[in-house]
């Protein structure tokens, strides 16, 4: 009787654990992100990588770009509450990792591989306006 006991005990056990792993699987993403980027004002070519919390560096999206681009990066998954943030890889300078791009969806990128400025704008119509961009790397103000 005790092993009927014990093998009841232990299948409740793994019954729990496999609960739990199940539990903390990642939520499927609901929506997703994009940006459009403009390196018109840059002197170097760079990769160009989008990440949210929900993509991880698993699903990021990566786009190799010589100086003087406008371009989309395919969108990624997102989640609302998600970080959202771009790292640049540039050729022969110094990675920008990790810049937070705070709900900016039109990105501009300027200057060279010992200086970068980047700047964003909720939407191509606000740069297009003339409105003025928030810093997200870099000196400098995000006029035009």
């Amino acid at each position: 009787m005790r092993l009927g006991t014990k093998t009841i005990s232990m299948a409740a056990s793994l019954l729990a654990v496999a609960g739990g792993l199940a539990a903390a699987a990642p939520a499927q993403a609901v929506s997703s992100y994009n940006i459009m980027i403009s390196t018109q004002g840059t002197t170097f070519s760079a990769d160009y990588c989008l990440l949210t919390t929900t993509s991880g560096n698993v699903d990021a999206e990566c786009k190799k770009v010589a100086n003087g681009a406008d371009f989309r990066l395919p969108p990624v998954p997102y989640n609302a509450g998600d970080a959202v943030w771009m790292d640049i890889n540039i050729v022969l300078g110094d990675d920008k990792d990790g810049i937070a791009l705070q709900n900016m969806h039109y990105i501009t990128v300027r200057g060279s591989v010992f200086k970068v400025q980047v700047c964003g704008w909720p939407t191509k119509a606000a740069y297009d306006q003339r409105q003025t961009g928030k810093s997200l790397h870099g000196a400098g103000t995000c006029t035009l």
